[in-house]
């Protein structure tokens, strides 16, 4: 899918790490904030990054991972805006190295999303981008 010009509505951006295998990063932000048991990587646009730059720095400051945009998958409205969620590789780094906003940093099986996801959005994405059906 090509990846449209951002509109005013857009006001952060996320990833979908998967791996070659298919399974999938998620992080568990802490005390479960904004309502997220888990979910993917994303956080509101940083001024002076372009919306794949911020989503590449949210993934490093959330999972502590480094990772390569490799297309773009969407763009979701949420309960505070519209975020922009770009398909992503793992190239370096550790999840042991995630920042304060998450709590814990896990890599799924997609057939296990549903056991994670907890908000409508991220199903949604899941269910477009991951090959994902809930049950």
């Amino acid at each position: 899918m090509r990846e449209p010009k951002p509109t005013a509505n857009i006001n952060g951006s996320g990833v979908l790490i998967s791996e070659p295998d298919g399974r999938v990063w998620l992080v568990k932000p802490t005390n479960e904030f904004g309502g997220y048991r888990y979910t993917f990587p994303k956080g509101k646009l940083d001024k002076g990054l372009t919306l794949r730059d911020n989503a590449i720095k949210e993934a490093l400051e959330e999972t502590g991972l480094l990772v390569k945009i490799i297309g773009y998958a969407g763009d979701f409205a949420g309960d505070t805006g519209t975020t922009r969620y770009y398909h992503a590789k793992r190239i370096g780094g550790s999840p042991l190295n995630y920042g304060w906003e998450t709590e814990a940093v896990v890599l799924v099986p997609r057939c296990e999303l549903d056991q994670y996801l907890n908000r409508t959005r991220d199903k949604n994405i899941a269910a477009q981008h991951l090959n994902f059906q809930e049950k």
